[in-house]
């Protein structure tokens, strides 16, 4: 599958997407996008994601994924994308309804169209075409798909967490540790007795690697240990990555945010402090603090 760049078509950008049919054929696909929409758009009554959602045939779940959630999704690792590496990851997702299920996300203003020069943390040409994920389209890429539960199993969650916070900073062996935790959300609603989620921003902080090992060596090195089999960029954020599943720990109701994002929601969600680490002990003696 190949991408070519897109062409202004009236007031929509139209973008071609070739695919390779079972058949061995090459079949160009030209995708349409509606007009371009206004940056500061937020209409009233728009939603995000919920777990009953259907897109042209696609579960919540899906769209999740293809909003970020995965990591092979159009915005998992940034909050804009070109637009042609967007339509790229829609095909490989929705295949022939990657059109119209752009159409409904553009619809429901879970993402704009824009250009390199409408975001200042874009690193792309100012001309260059992208989508990007609006605040609401934001939350739908982190909303929790389970079934509500009680506020006070919701607080057991919390509770565990934190445990498992100390017990990770406590082992010498991980290559990192948790700076801050911030508890965020419906968790927060003194009215509610029910919450979808555990919304919890985290912090991590870096350990020194020991005398004469780059830190990228110290996380290869880790990696293997593990006797597991990783690419090699997968290696070089080991340390990072294993932290964060212990963290975790497969808990479908905990819903975890890194703190880089969680302070670049606008507007700024309300939150409490769960956990904060000592920073002056963890620099003398457990290393450096991430920040952002």
């Amino acid at each position: 599958m190949s991408v070519d760049r897109g062409r202004l078509e009236g007031a929509g950008l139209m973008v071609k997407v070739t695919r390779l049919t079972p058949c061995g054929l090459i079949c160009p696909l030209w995708i349409t996008t509606p007009p371009s929409t206004n940056l500061s758009l937020v209409e009233e009554g728009q939603v995000k994601l919920d777990r009953s959602d259907i897109l042209h045939g696609y579960p919540a779940k899906k769209i999740r994924d293809f909003l970020g959630h995965g990591r092979d999704g159009a915005f998992s690792y940034r909050d804009y994308c070109e637009v042609e590496i967007f339509f790229g990851v829609a095909d490989d997702y929705f295949g022939y309804d990657a059109k119209a299920v752009t159409a409904e996300l553009l619809k429901r203003g879970w993402i704009v169209k824009g250009k390199g020069r409408d975001l200042k943390e874009c690193t792309e040409d100012q001309n260059t075409a992208i989508m990007i994920l609006t605040q609401i389209g934001k939350q739908s890429r982190i909303v929790s798909l389970n079934k509500r539960f009680s506020k006070a199993d919701g607080e057991a969650v919390v509770a565990e967490l934190v445990e498992r916070a100390k017990a990770i900073n406590a082992r010498d062996d991980l290559l990192c540790g948790i700076s801050e935790l911030r508890l965020y959300g419906s968790m927060l609603d003194p009215k509610a007795e029910t919450v979808g989620d555990v919304d919890v921003a985290y912090e991590l902080f870096y350990k020194q690697p020991p005398p004469g090992k780059r830190r990228s060596e110290w996380h290869i090195e880790r990696a293997k240990q593990s006797g597991r089999n990783f690419q090699f960029r997968e290696m070089l954020s080991y340390g990072t990555t294993e932290v964060e599943r212990l963290l975790k720990a497969r808990k479908s109701r905990l819903s975890l945010l890194e703190m880089f994002h969680f302070e670049h929601l606008q507007p700024m969600p309300k939150f409490h402090v769960i956990l904060k680490a000592d920073r002056e002990s963890e620099r003398q003696n457990k290393g450096t603090i991430r920040e952002g």
